[in-house]
């Protein structure tokens, strides 16, 4: 199953951009690079996860029309993608919560089906059992 979250959390990213999305210098990040602190891919470039372990998850600067950013990743047609999986997990949970309502309702149901059944039962039992004598009581 596509995670666009976890997709974003593995891409890798300049430390310009770590800099510009954290808000933090580019110093202050060479720092951690060379403390061992912070790792850098073959490539040069940072993995977005190695800096939110670091420093945390960005700020969220700014909206737009067209796009909503967190921290910078999230693009306006992975908005439409979390607000079609959010539609559908809502409507999942209605249905869920639909038959779990029709399951209580069956449930009592049952219960007074075996209540009147047990009932039943004990007024049968009554009829048939046959009257004894003085000296059965007695003697069983």
């Amino acid at each position: 199953m596509y995670n666009p979250i976890k997709c974003i959390l593995s891409m890798p990213i300049t430390i310009s951009e770590v800099s510009k999305k954290w808000g933090i210098t580019r110093a202050t990040i060479y720092k951690k690079v060379n403390q061992g602190k912070l790792s850098r891919l073959d490539s040069g470039l940072i993995d977005v996860a190695e800096v939110v372990r670091v420093f945390g998850e960005p700020s969220v600067s700014k909206k737009t029309k067209d796009t909503v950013s967190i921290g910078g990743y999230i693009q306006g047609e992975n908005v439409a993608l979390l607000q079609e999986k959010i539609r559908h997990l809502e409507d999942t949970l209605r249905q869920s919560k639909d038959r779990e309502r029709e399951a209580l309702e069956r449930e009592d149901w049952l219960r007074g089906q075996v209540e009147n059944l047990t009932q039943t039962i004990g007024l049968l039992e009554d009829k048939t059992q046959k009257k004894k004598g003085l000296l059965a009581r007695f003697f069983g």
